[in-house]
């Protein structure tokens, strides 16, 4: 993320809020919509170490015996330093979370941030409650946070055991008091899968055992309660040579005394037992992860009060391939307890074959719940009433997979108290808007998630030899459930698994891997191009045209762009590709396409006439290159509007204010870079040079730091591809101005004499003044102070022979930059003044306020503070009317040293402000070239 300077401080927490910490379970980290990979096992310890004490300052010397144990470096604070900073790297935009405080480090984090605070905020809440409802609902919220043992990945020193433990213990202890609340509201039909997950982790934890014999006994479930007591007293005995405790003792001799009539069958001999159908597909033995997915479906098919009279419905939608009907399927089977009526299931649509029709699929449910076929009425709302007489009451689930639309649902829904389950590969609206269904919308795999899956299949130990190669092929998979095991089938043919990374590497055959003719129902090429030939004729349109977008996500007016079509009609059709998995949401206005679904468009994109697909291309990027203009020339960059001849396309996106203008920058900028790869490749010569002519002033402003050399290098082959002088002159003068960007003075000087030469070589004396002032700014930053000046005198000849009033006023401006270097400062003074006489009177509000600063700063060298303050007062009044905040922090520092000269008791208080205006916007403080004159001072 660039240019996080320029944004306000509401912003900047924002932008916090979007990264995400989790400890309880594996550690992950999460920007936004991408987790980032803390792939290093003492980042990972010294991550895990700052989150376990979040808010609180965590001393250098607890992190050194965390990292290295007895054996610390020579320099332990100098490690944890580097340490500190390459996580800061990883945070992004978000580093400041991370503060330095006295004595070692601190994260400073909310309960939104972190998992373990929403653990502990949720735990407080439940404490404060007295009403067991509610009470139960606080301990649900917190108790699914849970996804394993905590920071079960991180590589801790034996020091950390006690705290660990001390957590995880923490965590049972609510369990407890969970269960108890709820067995006594009466509740347990949910509680049995529970309890015997709980078993499997603390097995030798006494009241669990307790709870499942009490929960199995208000079932009717006696005998089972009783088998549950001998496994516990035999694993005492195996295990502790001990016999069971008291609790159990008398929770065993309870279900003993039990009523014996209560146990009895609920079938009288002289009656018939009802048919409960057990219609579940087989789970698979290797389902991997989604325990935030599994929470849900336990959260939203749990009773409730109006279980009786309520239908539960709930919706699972995602795209082709997620893993829908296995996390389902996977649910169903491990809570088979809470459906004692029964469980059906029905497919609605399988690859290459038509839907059963609704009367069909009534019968096939009457008849598995006992209905003889000559019983059932013909007519479809008949069979749909007697389905909800015979399910009124029961707690059955009803699966129903792969529906279409909303309205293949509603014939088919059961009586009052059962749960109903759909999968689909489209978000169904209606049955959410209309009839309350909850919805869950099924993402790919995390990485993590993805590796484990592919280790289920291939084994661990062979992943664990080529962990590059198992992390590209996962990449390669984009995480698809369904890719990731054809991926893994494949492995069975190749020796290596980073063989099969470079054979995923290719993408003009990467689709073929996940091919397999035998088996349509696994062949991921069949289920996508079957959700593909189910799209209405423009949307399908609209996904084939996608996928000449170069970037990695796109926005409502690109996409307009692209297409042709009005802004509310591209709205339209993305949401519409959205709603059907097409495309993925990315922030509001912004999606993106899946990386094997974006393959599988360029692959349909083939369908597009020639005419068609040359045409989309240059609306397209005439609207990257003209919305890219527009936002330059607002941040005062004229020289891409001189430079590009084409007539703009009327979709090009405007805009009023310098915010709008960066922020458009920053959301754009990698789609922009990619506009101009794609051009350079593609033969749009112009389109390439030209789109990277409009990044400079965006980048001087908010990325100071970012090396873009490769990008230029592309732009200027393609600008002398182009058979134009002005873009090569150009675009070697941007290569310049990054290079001095990034401090490489000596390699921008070169490319500033290349441009002077090829400006020469044209006589386009207009710009080769320019070319002489920024030769000069490099050989300044050299220590060539002596041979900058006669440039900028040459240059300023020119600038005033040409009557060119602006660049004069710049050319006088560098002067005075260049004399105070040289240790003038009452030289400086005399050009600067004649700089700022020229700018006030062609009203260059933005110019005038950097001479008034230059002024103030020259002042100050030369010991006349009183006069400094007035010119940097007037600098800020004028950079803050012209909303330049990013120039206040030098400012006010400047200003804070010429109050307290002047026995001015508001100088300190500027320089807090000053402190603070940098913390606030990032500010990276400009290299004042005046502070080795102020230091003289």
């Amino acid at each position: 993320m660039m240019g996080e300077k320029n944004r306000s401080r509401n912003e900047l927490e924002q932008m916090s809020h979007d990264v995400r910490f989790s400890i309880l379970g594996t550690l992950t980290l999460t920007c936004g919509d991408r987790n980032v990979q803390v792939g290093s096992p003492k980042l990972r310890v010294l991550l895990a170490t700052l989150l376990l004490s979040p808010n609180r300052a965590v001393p250098l010397t607890r992190l050194a015996m965390q990292l290295w144990g007895d054996t610390p470096p020579e320099d332990p604070r100098r490690a944890i330093q580097l340490y500190v900073t390459r996580l800061r790297a990883a945070l992004d935009s978000s580093r400041d979370l991370l503060t330095t405080v006295p004595g070692g480090y601190q994260m400073t984090l909310n309960a939104d941030q972190l998992d373990l605070l929403r653990f502990e905020e949720r735990i407080d809440a439940a404490l404060q409650s007295t009403d067991d409802e509610e009470r139960v609902q606080w301990l649900h919220e917190a108790l699914i946070l849970w996804r394993g043992e905590p920071c079960e990945d991180v590589p801790f020193h034996d020091s950390h055991f006690a705290e660990l433990s001390q957590l995880a213990e923490r965590r049972l202890q609510f369990e407890e008091d969970y269960i108890d609340i709820q067995l006594r509201l009466g509740r347990h039909t949910d509680l049995v899968p529970r309890l015997r997950r709980l078993t499997a982790i603390a097995p030798l934890r006494e009241r669990f055992w307790v709870q499942l014999m009490h929960t199995l006994q208000s079932m009717g479930r006696q005998a089972e309660a009783l088998q549950t007591y001998a496994l516990i007293a035999a694993r005492l005995a195996d295990e502790l040579g001990v016999d069971p405790g008291e609790e159990l003792r008398a929770a065993h001799q309870q279900v003993l005394a039990h009523d014996a009539n209560s146990t009895a069958s609920a079938c009288a001999p002289t009656t018939t037992c009802p048919v409960v159908p057990r219609q579940l597909p087989p789970d698979t033995a290797r389902f991997t992860g989604r325990e935030v997915y599994l929470a849900e479906l336990d959260k939203f098919a749990s009773p409730r009060d109006d279980s009786a009279r309520a239908l539960r419905l709930i919706t699972v939608d995602g795209a082709a391939g997620t893993g829908k009907t296995a996390l389902v399927t996977h649910w169903a089977h491990t809570r088979c307890d809470q459906f004692p009526d029964g469980q059906l299931f029905v497919k609605l649509h399988a690859p290459q074959s038509p839907p059963p029709t609704p009367q069909d699929i009534l019968g096939a449910l009457l008849r598995a719940l006992g209905q003889q076929p000559g019983d059932m009425p013909a007519d479809l709302d008949e069979r749909s009433a007697t389905f909800r007489t015979i399910t009124a009451g029961k707690r059955m689930l009803l699966v129903l997979d792969n529906v279409a639309e909303s309205a293949q649902v509603l014939p088919l829904l059961p009586g009052p108290g059962n749960v109903v389950v759909v999968t689909s590969r489209h978000r169904l609206r209606a049955l959410s808007s209309a009839h309350g269904a909850e919805r869950i919308e099924l993402d790919v795999l995390r990485h993590e998630e993805a590796i484990e899956l592919l280790g289920r299949f291939v084994g661990r130990e062979r992943l664990a030899a080529e962990p590059g190669g198992a992390a590209a092929v996962s990449d390669y998979c984009g995480h698809l459930p369904l890719a990731l095991v054809l991926a893994a089938d494949r492995l069975a043919d190749v020796a290596t698994v980073r063989e099969l990374a470079q054979e995923l590497a290719s993408e003009d055959d990467r689709l073929d891997t996940f091919t397999t003719f035998a088996d349509a129902q696994t062949d991921l090429l069949a289920s996508l191009d079957s959700a593909y030939r189910n799209l209405k004729p423009d949307a399908a349109r609209a996904f084939r045209l996608l996928s000449l977008w170069p970037g990695s996500r796109i926005g409502v007016p690109a996409a307009a762009a692209l297409a042709g079509l009005r802004s509310r009609d591209a709205r339209h059709l993305l949401n519409y590709l959205a709603d059907t998995h097409h495309l993925r949401r990315v922030t509001p206005g912004q999606f993106a396409l899946h990386g094997l679904l974006r393959l599988f468009a360029r692959s349909k994109a083939t369908e597009l006439s020639g005419p068609e697909r040359t045409a989309a291309i240059r609306r397209m990027l005439d609207w990257c290159l003209h919305s890219a203009v527009n936002a330059a020339r607002v941040l005062g960059d004229d020289l891409p509007f001189r430079s590009v001849s084409r007539q703009p396309p009327a979709v090009a996106a405007t805009f009023t204010s310098e915010a709008q203008a960066i922020i458009w920058f920053e959301t754009e900028l990698d789609n922009l870079g990619q506009a101009v790869r794609f051009s350079a490749q593609t033969g749009e010569y112009a389109h390439a040079w030209q789109i990277a002519t409009t990044l400079n002033e965006f980048l001087e402003r908010c990325a100071h730091q970012v090396d873009h050399t490769p990008l230029l290098r592309l732009a200027l082959t393609a600008a002398k591809n182009d058979a134009g002088y002005l873009g090569e002159a150009q675009i070697l003068a941007l290569l310049a101005h990054n290079h001095l960007r990034l401090n490489r003075p000596g390699q921008a000087l070169r490319l500033y004499q290349q441009h002077l030469a090829v400006l020469r070589q044209h006589n386009d004396t207009g710009l080769i003044g320019t070319a002489y002032g920024n030769i000069a700014r490099a050989l300044t930053r050299l220590g060539r102070t002596d041979a900058a000046i006669d440039h900028l005198r040459y240059a300023l000849a020119l600038h005033r022979r040409l009557g060119d009033r602006r660049a004069e006023a710049r050319g006088l401006h560098l002067l005075a930059d260049t004399h105070m270097r040289a240790g003038r400062p009452a030289k400086a003074v005399v050009y600067s003044q004649q700089a700022l006489t020229i700018r006030g009177c062609i009203a260059e509000r933005f110019d005038a306020a950097l001479s008034h600063h230059q002024l103030g700063e020259l002042q100050v060298a030369l010991g006349n503070h009183e006069k400094a303050v007035v010119y940097l007062r007037t600098s800020l009044r004028l950079f803050q009317e012209a909303g330049r905040f990013d120039h206040e922090a030098n400012i006010m520092t400047v200003l804070a040293t010429a109050l307290r000269h002047t026995d001015n008791r508001h100088g300190s208080g500027h320089l807090k402000r000053a402190v603070q205006n940098i913390a606030q916007h990032d500010v990276r403080p400009a290299a004042s070239p005046h502070k080795q004159i102020c230091n003289r001072g």
